[in-house]
C-alpha cells in the first residue's frame, strides 16, 4: 500500500514537472518574438528635391566714387531710400580750384591760338614774296630759299603743336569741371550714402550706391549632382516671407570653385512691382531627378551592411536579408533599382533588433502605410 502511494506521488510530481516545462517552453517562445512593422513594395512616382537657402540681392549695384577726393560737398540732393531716375542730379563738389585751372587753361589756349595765327600769317607772306625779298626782307642772313621755307615751316609746326597741347589741357579741365557734378547712371534706390554737405569726400569708399531692385538675384553654390540637374532658363520655386515665388536660372558657372569644389548658379527674379524686398532670405527648391511608375519603399526600411544597402523581407514570420540597389532619394521614400519585386513585404520598423533567426510578430500591416 505504501509503495502504491509513493508511486502515485512520484507520478504526480513528474506530471507537474512536465506541465511546467511545457509552459516554460511556450513562454520562452513568446519572449523571443520581436514586434516589427511591415510594408509592401509598390510602384509609384518619386522625385528628389533639395532645399537651398540664399538671399535676394539687387541684380545691379552702381557705386558712385568721386574722381577727385579731398573736396567738400557743396550740394547733396539725395539720401538713403530715395528713388532716382537715370540722369537725376545727385551731388556737387567744390568747384573753386578747378574753375581757376579752367581759367588758366583758357588763357593759355587763346594765347596759343594767337601765336599760331601769327606764325601762319608770316609763313603765308613768305611763300608769296619773290625769292630775293623772302631771303632778305624777313631778316634772314641766308640766301637759300629752301632754308627760309624750312625754318618757317618748323616755326609753324611748333606753334601748331603748342596749340594742340593747350586745347587738350583746356578740354581736360572743362571735363574735370563737369566731373564736380554727379548724376544717376541708372534707375534705382539709394542704398548707401557716405556723404555729408560741407564735408570732404574720400575715394576709399563709394560716396553713394544705387541699387536696381526691379530685378533681383540669388547666388547659389551647388554640388556637381545639382549642377548637372540645372539648365539655363529653368524656372525654380522658392519661398520668401511665407510667399511662393519663381525665379529663372540665368547663369551657370561650368568651372567649380577651386576652394569649395562647388558650382556657382545665379537665379534672376522679376520684381517689377517691387513687392519683394532685397536682403530677404529665401528657400529654393531644386528637383534633381524624377521617375514615374518605379519601385519605391520607405527609406526607414533600409540599413547598411558595410556599404551595401539592405532590407529584411518578411517570409513566414522570419526575416530574410536582401541586398538592394537604390536610385532616387525622395526623402521619406527611396527608389529600388534591383533586389526587390513588386508586392514583396519588407520590414520597415524593428529591423535593427532582429536577425535571420529571429521570430517576428507583425504589429502593423501594410494597409497603414501610404507609399
Amino acid at each position: 500500500m505504501k509503495k502504491r502511494k509513493v508511486l502515485m506521488i512520484i507520478l504526480a510530481v513528474m506530471l507537474s514537472i512536465g506541465i511546467w516545462g511545457c509552459n516554460y517552453n511556450t513562454q520562452n517562445e513568446e519572449e523571443v518574438r520581436v514586434a516589427v512593422e511591415i510594408a509592401q513594395v509598390k510602384k509609384s512616382s518619386i522625385s528628389e528635391e533639395i532645399t537651398i537657402t540664399s538671399k535676394l540681392q539687387p541684380i545691379k549695384n552702381m557705386m558712385i566714387i568721386p574722381k577727385t577726393p579731398g573736396l567738400e560737398v557743396t550740394k547733396l540732393a539725395v539720401n538713403v531710400g530715395d528713388a532716382v531716375k537715370k540722369g537725376d542730379f545727385l551731388f556737387e563738389l567744390d568747384k573753386t580750384l578747378i574753375r581757376r585751372q579752367v581759367e588758366a587753361a583758357r588763357k593759355t589756349y587763346h594765347q596759343a591760338q594767337r601765336n599760331y595765327q601769327i606764325q601762319q600769317e608770316q609763313a603765308e607772306r613768305a611763300r608769296n614774296l619773290p625769292v630775293s625779298i623772302a631771303a632778305t626782307g624777313m631778316g634772314f642772313q641766308s640766301s637759300s630759299q629752301s632754308m627760309t621755307k624750312e625754318m618757317l615751316d618748323t616755326s609753324l609746326l611748333t606753334a601748331e603743336a603748342q596749340l594742340d597741347q593747350a586745347r587738350l589741357t583746356y578740354v581736360n579741365t572743362l571735363e574735370q569741371l563737369d566731373e564736380m557734378e554727379y548724376y544717376a547712371p541708372i534707375d534705382g534706390i539709394i542704398t548707401t550714402n557716405n556723404l555729408q554737405k560741407n564735408q570732404m569726400v574720400m575715394n576709399t569708399q563709394p560716396a553713394l550706391v544705387i541699387s536696381d531692385i526691379k530685378q533681383l538675384k540669388m547666388d547659389l553654390y551647388v554640388t556637381k549632382a545639382t549642377y548637372k540637374a540645372l539648365n539655363i532658363g529653368d524656372e525654380l520655386l522658392f519661398y520668401t516671407e511665407g510667399v511662393e515665388e519663381r525665379g529663372k536660372v540665368t547663369m551657370i558657372n561650368n568651372v567649380a570653385d577651386l576652394r569649395t569644389n562647388l558650382y556657382n548658379v545665379q537665379i534672376t527674379v522679376d520684381n517689377e512691382k517691387e513687392e519683394l524686398l532685397a536682403g530677404s532670405f529665401c528657400t529654393i527648391m531644386i528637383e534633381r531627378g524624377k521617375k514615374e511608375n518605379t519601385l519605391v519603399i520607405p527609406k526607414s526600411a533600409v540599413f547598411y551592411e558595410g556599404n551595401t544597402p539592405t532590407v529584411f523581407v518578411e517570409n513566414q514570420e522570419r526575416p530574410v536579408k536582401r541586398p538592394i540597389e537604390l536610385g532616387i532619394d525622395g526623402g521619406e521614400f527611396v527608389e529600388v533599382l534591383n533586389g526587390l519585386m513588386e508586392k514583396e513585404t519588407i520590414i520597415i520598423k524593428g529591423q535593427h533588433y532582429i536577425d535571420e533567426n529571429t521570430l517576428i510578430m507583425v504589429v502593423r500591416g501594410e494597409e497603414d502605410e501610404d507609399i
